[in-house]
């Protein structure tokens, strides 16, 4: 994904004039464009939520987690404070406070990088 893409996302989510929106994107540069959009000034000055969501498996696939991920970040769009936040797994956290571990599961990135309790 690259600026020009980005951009077009906050160019769609102005043109809409939702105060929550959520956005679909690939699992591999989701984390980079939420913090590209935390600083995005334009989004900031909305003062509208985003919630960024994808899956681990296409949509297409029988096991995949791609309702499971959309129905929680649409839930979240709608009572999470303004900001940009990732929903992946279950896990729902600010973007700029998002991490992805080795073995590619999306949780928010501790302090002192120690796992909490919830992410067994």
């Amino acid at each position: 994904i690259t600026t020009a893409d980005r951009q077009a996302i906050v160019r769609c989510i102005k043109e809409s004039g939702r105060l929550a929106s959520v956005v679909t994107h690939g699992t591999d540069t989701m984390i980079e464009t939420g913090r590209w959009l935390v600083s995005s000034t334009d989004l900031v000055e909305l003062g509208c939520t985003v919630v960024l969501t994808g899956a681990k498996l296409p949509e297409r696939f029988k096991d995949t987690d791609a309702d499971f991920n959309l129905g929680s970040a649409a839930t979240a769009a709608q009572l999470l404070p303004p900001g940009v936040y990732i929903s992946m797994g279950g896990c729902i956290c600010a973007a700029s406070e998002c991490e992805r571990d080795e073995a590619g599961i999306f949780r928010l990135r501790a302090p002192d990088s120690t796992p909490r309790a919830w992410e067994h």
